[in-house]
């Protein structure tokens, strides 16, 4: 389960508290992190203790990773030709 997700973004937010230190927990989060990435998902971890101490700083961060996420997943993944095709025979 994921703490957050912006679905536009496509961006797994983790607030990792203390539990999330442990080298097993780290090793499964990895995977995990794999996984998601494997989906075209991108996981951003965030120290809980950071949310608690400066939650405005964390909120700004994310809406600049979140509209940074945006931009590429709207991306094309190739530019539309200039003009169509050529005929069978022709060069290009």
């Amino acid at each position: 389960m994921l703490d957050f997700y912006c679905t536009r973004a496509r961006l797994d937010i983790e607030i990792d508290g203390w539990v999330h230190e442990s080298t097993q927990r780290a090793e499964r989060d990895g995977q995990r992190s794999a996984f998601l990435r494997s989906q075209g998902i991108a996981t951003t971890r965030i120290p809980a203790k950071r949310v608690l101490e400066d939650l405005d700083a964390v909120i700004t961060r994310l809406v600049v990773i979140c509209d940074e996420r945006i931009d590429k997943v709207m991306m094309p993944l190739h530019q539309p030709a200039a003009g169509p095709p050529p005929r069978s025979g022709e060069e290009s």
